[in-house]
């Protein structure tokens, strides 16, 4: 079996266990709510409508600018749902208002079993171990520091913090340069065969597949580089 000396995890459905619906109506009450009692007057129905349509209009802008796999940053979605209203918001409010979404749309959040695990014999071994995720930074960093992950990695890379997403190579290859990394020597982890081990193999990079809840459907055959594991704590 061949060994890496770098490992790239994906981060939700991967090493954690999450459940989302943004498209409940009570929750989006209850956003509204929240946003009342930040002196903003943004009811239920405008601020369901206008999330949706500002996402498309991002995501379709910034695809013709940089490509099938460009990433957006909900950041914008949120300044331009208040200040369309005439409402003038910090960053830090910003901050708040998408961890309030995030926890409004959540219904479940843990860590998988052996995850930690993992991690830690990767790091008592030496490993490089980084994060290469298809994730939004106003949810991800405080969902990180939640479950105290940060200690175990080198580096990481959000698809929003950098404008691109897997599948696309770009998103590998800037980790890649980033952490000065040989792709000889490196490893995907994750739970998608299209976004982790089709984008790793088109990056030139093997990878592990590990098949949870959160995984799509396998239509295609995987890469001949990628090996399919039983638990994520068969990674290493």
């Amino acid at each position: 079996m061949k060994t890496y000396k770098n490992y790239l995890f994906d981060l939700y459905g991967t090493l954690v266990d999450i459940r989302t619906d943004e498209h409940d109506d009570l929750m989006w009450t209850r956003l509204s709510y929240a946003f009342g009692m930040e002196g903003m007057d943004l009811s239920a129905e405008y601020l369901r409508e206008k999330y949706f349509s500002e996402v498309t209009a991002l995501q379709k802008k910034d695809r013709a600018v940089k490509g099938q796999f460009a990433e957006i940053d909900l950041a914008h979605v949120y300044k331009a749902i208040c200040r369309d209203r005439g409402y003038d918001v910090t960053d830090r409010q910003i901050e708040q208002i998408a961890k309030i979404f995030r926890v409004l749309s959540l219904h479940k959040l843990c860590l998988f079993d052996g995850a930690v695990d993992l991690l830690v014999r990767l790091r008592n071994a030496g490993k490089g171990v980084y994060l290469v995720s298809n994730a939004q930074e106003l949810f991800t960093m405080p969902e990180f520091e939640f479950f105290g992950l940060e200690k175990y990695f080198d580096g990481i890379i959000l698809s929003s913090s950098v404008g691109y997403k897997k599948p696309g190579t770009e998103i590998y290859e800037i980790a890649l340069e980033r952490f000065g990394l040989d792709p000889e020597e490196t490893v995907m982890v994750g739970n998608d065969d299209r976004a982790d081990c089709w984008g790793a193999h088109n990056a030139g990079l093997d990878s592990m597949y590990v098949f949870t809840e959160q995984s799509p459907k396998l239509i295609n055959p995987l890469p001949e580089n990628c090996r399919v594991l039983e638990t994520i704590g068969d990674a290493f």
